[in-house]
């Protein structure tokens, strides 16, 4: 069996850079178009929205999606950016792409909102592919 090795602090910094990449996502660059797309009043936090849980899990969630990649990295002994990349791209169409496709269908969501949020993971799995090949 091939030995898989993780540096976790790397995984941890992705994580981080992920919560990073969602604010100017979410939160700048897309903001009234989500909120448009999403139906929610811009003020709209929900009387059960809890942003310290909800970021929280959101955290963890994406430092098991960095850990994922990173142990497929690992084990396809990727060892270039651009075989990181690869990985990370390969993902995303497998794994990311395709569920959120299928979400649309049933859902009926917009294109638009298809779009932004596909293409939000794809960028976090690039950019996790280059932290953790070049760490």
């Amino acid at each position: 069996m091939q030995v898989v090795t993780i540096n976790y602090l790397t995984v941890l910094v992705c994580a981080v850079v992920s919560l990073i990449i969602g604010f100017l996502w979410y939160d700048i660059l897309f903001s009234k178009i989500w909120i448009t797309e999403t139906g929610k009043l811009e003020d709209e936090s929900g009387e059960n929205f809890s942003p310290v849980k909800t970021y929280s899990f959101a955290f963890v969630a994406e430092f098991v999606m960095a850990f994922v990649l990173a142990y497929l990295i690992s084990l396809t002994k990727a060892n270039t950016v651009v075989e990181g990349l690869r990985v990370a791209f390969v993902s995303w169409v497998g794994f990311i792409l395709v569920v959120f496709f299928l979400n649309r269908l049933f859902e009926k969501s917009s294109k638009r909102l298809f779009w932004i949020n596909s293409m939000y993971y794809l960028i976090n799995l690039l950019i996790f592919a280059v932290i953790l090949i070049l760490w």
